[in-house]
């Protein structure tokens, strides 16, 4: 019955870091007074940001559900553990 979001995010000359929360508190799934419990699940990343001549290059590595919490965002549907993402993109600044 209740939820919470936190987010913060810090950068510093071509490096950034983020991290965001979420809180769900339990509750009811059915007219039965089923209830599912309370969750909260993390993620994280680092990135960086090289400046070429006229490009730039970003690479972030993410993580999501950091702290591997078993939840269902629905009953019988449990939702992924911890996962990892690298991304990489590369601005061309092209003017057309």
């Amino acid at each position: 019955l209740h939820m919470g979001n936190a987010s913060v995010g810090l950068k510093y000359k071509m490096w950034r870091i983020f991290a965001d929360g979420q809180y769900t508190g339990w509750r009811y799934t059915d007219d039965f007074g089923r209830k599912l419990p309370a969750f909260f699940v993390a993620n994280c990343g680092v990135g960086y940001q090289f400046d070429f001549e006229h490009h730039k290059l970003d690479i972030t590595l993410s993580s999501n559900n950091v702290l591997n919490a078993d939840y269902q965002n629905e009953r019988y549907y449990a939702m992924p553990g911890r996962s990892f993402l690298l991304s990489l993109k590369y601005d061309l600044n092209i003017d057309l």
